[in-house]
């Protein structure tokens, strides 16, 4: 032994502790109830009826137009209907309440329904900002840009940065700061409605204003009869004085019907050309934005087919599943950790048993569990394995063993003052460590170091920690003196990533490898979702295996090795691992998922896994699709983030390319509910080019340079500028720079 003392002992005679319900006599059993995502959504918004109602946080105004609607309305049936029934004819109530339902019907629908609100961004969607900023060669961390640029229908449409939402937002997506959402297809905030107006409401909108256009012309149209037959007999006066309920819906109809048909008129206006209230006020496809806009991308250059699209599109799903459960432990303490003392011969029964005791309740308690003999042997093999550290131009190749550095990055914070709570393996290499014939297999090593980044000190400090470390591992004879922090980042660190924000503090610095087995060190103080399905959810602690590694020198044993803890994201360990065994496809919030999640669920398919149920894959397929042609709307962005994926995911596995392309081809043919038909065979057209092309690599078909595949188009598709959100051909854009990011 070195510094260290263990002792030996016995399982049997370990106390048996005591159930939990018994550990605090007197106590009260209580039970937390789940909550559901309405009660956490970060917008400026209001739920009612357990999340099924929602409306902005400033929604005053609604009662007062819900309450000038119902009381002229019920004034008209009250005192003009009867008299207009009796002298003229019986359909008058009829059209009335006819467009009155339409009114109320349309306004509800408008003020109590998804606008179309965007789920803000996931670690994963601020790493890639992080990365395209690396990428342009800085060696300091800086915000990200502000701007970037796609090709819609040969135009260049600028896409803006949203620093609260964290993302890029898609082309004609605006933050409403009233809400505080980002919004798709924004149209505009209306405090009338006490709502935004967005993709998925506009059409009920625009069925309000023009409901209560007629609703108001109607009304004021039949109190002005009403008026005129009693004045026929009692004089102007008189008539006004036996109805002065007519008067007051005379007055209120007629300092409203003129903005209300103007409203209607204006929004008629932007229906018919495609168009949206924030476009046209800021002029993007008018003169006001320069001599360089030359009209309105979205537009299919006939009214009719406009209207078509505006109003009778399919109605898109909400992203934001409002009555969702949060998932267990979404915000859930670390692990209790391991004490010098659990370093025993044990079995697992007795492990299981110390764990239960350390006083965890039982809803935590099914987060972790103590990995077996045979999962601490796996384990120990990933931590001995010698990685390549590939150095670019003429620097060596470093050769490091994933315990070595995490030993040495540790030791040198910890000199440096900063505290790291604990290190936990993450990822594909804890699954594989768990059951090694999950089917996963695995190439990064993601380690995690759990640590406190209060400020951009903390920050800086971990980078230049970790830059300094690689100097230990250089070869003898190296000169390392003349070598610089800057030189090592740019010859062996691949990407640097920092994310810091209300919810989310942690960077990403990964070593180069160039057979993909990239070593990535992530240092957390705070992130939220940290899995897309449960097969990848683990992570396992490593404290105890460093801390045996560094006190012991006897060799580990079946008897004789640490205790290592495992824990599932997912929220039941058990239940993870069984899915792991069975290859089942299983997550919590789908709606959370990048756009990226689409690939690695093809990828996951392709692997033998399937998921549990026919009808939870297809509302996970159609979640996926969803986001993934919002975070990838340009059909060459797509093209680009599918080579990447296929690339970097089967290396060593190119017979798999053209399983998983045939795959994705399938779920996004059956799950894609959001897009016009043409948009949908776009994609597909895609998605058959690079399977053909995969086929083309492995020598079963010739080469496809040249072939290209082919759609016959719906006799309304023919004309070019049918083409509303994605151009029509396959080359790259004109431009040479990166515009929408890839979201891994």
């Amino acid at each position: 032994m070195k510094d260290c003392e263990y002792q030996q002992i016995d399982p049997q005679a370990l106390p048996t502790p005591a159930p939990l319900a018994e550990l605090e006599p007197g106590s009260e059993k209580t039970t937390r109830r789940p909550r559901r995502k309405w009660e956490v959504f970060p917008g400026r918004n209001r739920f009612y009826c357990d999340g099924r109602i929602i409306v902005a946080r400033q929604n005053g105004v609604l009662p007062l137009t819900l309450g000038l609607i119902l009381s002229t309305s019920g004034l008209f049936f009250t005192f003009d209907c009867p008299f207009l029934v009796e002298h003229l004819t019986r359909t008058i109530p009829v059209i009335g309440a006819v467009l009155f339902f339409f009114v109320v019907i349309s306004l509800l629908q408008t003020s109590f329904s998804d606008p179309g609100i965007l789920p803000r961004a996931t670690p994963d969607e601020a790493a890639d900002v992080e990365k395209h900023i690396d990428s342009s060669g800085s060696s300091t961390y800086r915000p990200p840009p502000r701007t970037k640029e796609v090709m819609i229908n040969d135009q260049v449409v600028k896409l803006k940065y949203c620093f609260t939402c964290k993302m890029f937002r898609p082309p004609r997506t605006s933050h409403c700061s009233l809400c505080d959402n980002c919004v798709e297809r924004f149209d505009h905030h209306c405090p009338w409605v006490g709502n935004c107006v967005g993709r998925r409401n506009y059409r009920f909108f625009y069925t309000f204003i023009l409901s209560l256009s007629f609703l108001t012309a109607f009304i004021f149209g039949c109190v002005i009869t009403h008026l005129t037959l009693r004045s026929q007999s009692n004089g102007v006066i008189q008539a006004l004085q036996d109805s002065p309920a007519s008067v007051v819906e005379l007055v209120v109809c007629f300092f409203s019907v003129w903005s209300i048909l103007g409203l209607s008129g204006f929004h008629t206006y932007l229906v018919a050309s495609n168009m949206t209230t924030n476009e046209d006020i800021k002029g993007s496809w008018s003169s006001k934005r320069g001599v360089e806009e030359s009209g309105n991308p979205y537009s299919y250059s006939n009214v009719f087919t406009n209207c078509c699209a505006v109003l009778c599109g399919p109605m898109p799903p909400s992203l934001i599943d409002r009555r969702g459960f949060v998932e267990v432990g979404s915000v859930a303490p670390p692990p209790p950790h391991p004490h010098p003392a659990s370093i025993v011969g044990k079995n697992d029964t007795s492990m299981v048993l110390i764990a239960m005791s350390s006083g965890a309740v039982s809803e935590q308690s099914r987060r972790f569990s103590v990995l077996s003999w045979p999962q601490v042997q796996r384990l120990d093999s990933i931590l001995g394995e010698t990685v390549p550290i590939h150095g670019r131009g003429n620097f060596p190749t470093l050769s490091v063993q994933p315990r070595q550095i995490v030993q040495v990055v540790r030791n040198r914070l910890q000199e440096k003052g900063i505290v790291v709570r604990d290190v936990k393996l993450n990822g594909s290499a804890a699954s594989h460590a768990l059951h090694q014939d999950g089917g996963l297999g695995y190439k990064d090593l993601d380690l995690i170091f759990g640590l406190e980044l209060p400020t951009d000190k903390e920050f800086r400090l971990v980078k230049d920690v970790v830059l300094d470390c690689l100097l230990d591992f250089l070869p003898a004879g190296i000169n390392k003196d003349r070598i610089t922090p800057l030189t090592l980042k740019e010859v062996y660190v691949q990407k640097l990533v920092k994310v810091c924000n209300d919810t989310d503090r942690w960077s990403l610095i990964s070593l180069s490898n160039n057979t993909g087995k990239n070593v990535e060190l992530k240092f957390v103080d705070s992130l939220r979702r940290q899995f897309e399905f449960s097969v990848d959810s683990f992570q396992i602690s490593l404290d105890s295996l460093l801390l045996f590694d560094k006190c012991s020198q006897t060799p580990m044993s079946e008897s004789f090795h640490p205790t290592i803890l495992g824990e599932s994201m997912y929220g039941d360990f058990e239940e993870a691992l069984d899915h792991l065994r069975n290859k089942t496809i299983a997550t919590r919030s789908p709606e959370e998922i990048r756009g990226g999640g689409l690939l690695k669920y093809c990828d996951l398919r392709v692997r033998g896994f399937r998921p549990r149920s026919e009808a939870e894959m297809k509302s996970l397929q159609r979640y996926m699709c969803s986001r993934f042609f919002i975070d990838f709307p340009d059909i060459s962005e797509q093209q680009r983030k599918l080579e990447a994926y296929l690339q970097n995911h089967f290396m060593g596995m190119e017979h798999k390319r053209y399983d998983c392309l045939v795959t994705l081809h399938s779920v996004v043919d059956e799950s894609t509910v959001c897009l016009m038909g043409h948009e949908r065979r776009q994609t597909l057209n895609l998605i058959a080019m690079l399977a053909l092309r995969a086929l083309a690599e492995q020598n079963v078909i010739p080469t496809v340079t040249n072939v290209t595949c082919y759609y016959q188009p719906a006799p309304y598709v023919r004309d070019r500028n049918f083409n509303n959100y994605y151009i029509a051909h396959l080359q790259p854009c004109r431009n040479t720079y990166r515009t929408w990011l890839p979201c891994n």
